[in-house]
């Protein structure tokens, strides 16, 4: 990869891990995750905003990593501490964004078609990793869209359908047998579902 191309997509991987902790508390506020929810809720609509005081933010508090780290890793309205995941998300998503990219050239598929849907991807299992470790949720909208995507791939793939549709429905059909075993305590339904994706990639 080009230098010039891998210090495009490093940023682009930055904005959209920026996205990805944006959403990761907005959709968190919507299932009342979080101990100010109401606030967040009656702020959604606005472009960016404290995660504490919910004043809107400036367009130079919102520039990844870069803002985290000149702000001492605070808010600068309230001076309340951010979590250090915000930046680390920013970066591991940059830095995925380059494999990822890298990953299609090696493989001659660079073409707009697999660039965004395999972005898509990454932006979605990231949100769901980040979502699950805070909260123990996986939130139903990424894991069907993963599952659409993924049952596209198979669908125009007749050689490998069979074998795809089999894994997924045995990998999931396991995991529902423990969810309804332990009461959904052992295994969640999200865990269920996301099985599913899993296997139709």
């Amino acid at each position: 990869m080009e230098v010039l191309l891998g210090i495009i997509v490093f940023v682009l991987g930055l904005c959209f891990g920026s996205f990805v902790n944006m959403l990761v508390y907005r959709i968190a506020a919507k299932y009342g995750l979080i101990k100010n929810s109401q606030k967040s809720l009656s702020n959604s609509n606005k472009r960016s905003f404290c995660d504490y005081c919910g004043k809107q933010l400036n367009w130079y508090e919102n520039v990844p990593v870069l803002s985290w780290l000149m702000q001492k890793g605070k808010t600068r309205c309230c001076h309340k501490k951010l979590p250090i995941a915000y930046p680390v998300v920013e970066i591991g998503m940059g830095i995925l964004f380059i494999f990822n990219v890298q990953f299609l050239i090696s493989n001659d598929q660079l073409n707009w078609i697999s660039v965004l849907l395999s972005l898509i991807i990454v932006v979605l299992l990231v949100f769901s990793a980040v979502f699950d470790w805070k909260y123990m949720i996986l939130p139903d909208f990424s894991t069907i869209i993963l599952i659409i995507i993924a049952f596209l791939g198979v669908f125009f793939d007749e050689l490998n359908i069979i074998p795809y549709l089999l894994s997924a429905l045995i990998g999931s059909g396991f995991l529902l047998i423990l969810n309804l075993i332990t009461k959904g305590k052992g295994m969640g339904m999200g865990d269920v579902k996301f099985a599913l994706f899993m296997g139709l990639f």
